[in-house]
Formats: structure tokens, C-alpha cells, sequence
């Protein structure tokens, strides 16, 4: 196989995973409450081959300097991974926290995320 036929299979299976990341957006009632929301959160995100769906959008950093991803959304400031926690998995308890089990902070995917408390986070 060539480069270019790699290149043309990351390509295709990105193609898959972004047409698949669009529909489940859109059937879990989540922040993402539109097509049109839904639509343009997925645009920020870049399929890379270790299977982390990473933000490209606008980052914050967090006191330790770690980036995770920020989604703006009716006015208000979203962090990008609970956002995709919420749509595809479902409601963060309070007082609980996302860990990224892929240690990748602007990564999206759901199976790379769990719920944890502060202390194990």
C-alpha cells in the first residue's frame, strides 16, 4: 500500500467517523440542541489515528497549563469535552469531573472520557 492509499484510508474512515459523530449529535437531546449547533461543533473536530477526536477550535488553559477545548454556545462558554461527555454518554453528576483517560486534554471522544471525582481526576 502506498502513502497515498494511507492517506485516501484516513481520509474515508474520518469521512465515517465525522458522518457518525454528526448523527449522534443531533439524536441526544444535549447542549447541542440544533442541527445547526450540532453542525458546527463537529467542524472542530479532527479525527487523528490514535482514535482521539481532537478540538481544533479555541482553547483555554487551565491553572496546571493544560489546553482543553472551549466551545461558545448561545452566549456562553462551553468546555468542549464535557459537551461531548453530555451528548454522547449523558449527564455529569455534580461535583464530579471528566478525566481523559487518553491523557490527550483536547480530546472529545467518549471513549476516551469517564467520570471521576476531584480526587482521582
Amino acid at each position: 500500500m502506498s502513502a497515498s492509499d494511507d492517506v485516501l484510508v484516513i481520509l474515508q474512515e474520518e469521512g465515517t467517523a465525522r458522518r457518525e459523530l454528526g448523527e449522534r449529535l443531533r439524536e441526544r437531546d444535549s447542549d447541542l440542541r440544533t442541527a445547526k449547533e450540532a453542525l458546527r461543533f463537529r467542524r472542530y473536530v479532527a479525527i487523528q489515528r490514535s482514535g482521539c477526536w481532537e478540538w481544533t477550535g479555541g482553547l483555554f488553559r487551565n491553572r496546571a497549563g493544560q489546553p482543553y477545548g472551549r466551545f461558545r454556545l448561545r452566549g456562553k462558554s462551553k468546555r468542549a469535552h464535557r459537551v461531548a461527555f453530555e451528548t454522547f454518554i449523558g449527564v455529569i453528576p455534580p461535583g464530579f469531573q471528566i478525566d481523559h483517560l487518553c491523557r490527550n486534554t483536547p480530546c472529545l471522544n467518549p471513549a476516551h472520557l469517564e467520570v471521576v471525582t476531584a480526587r482521582i481526576n
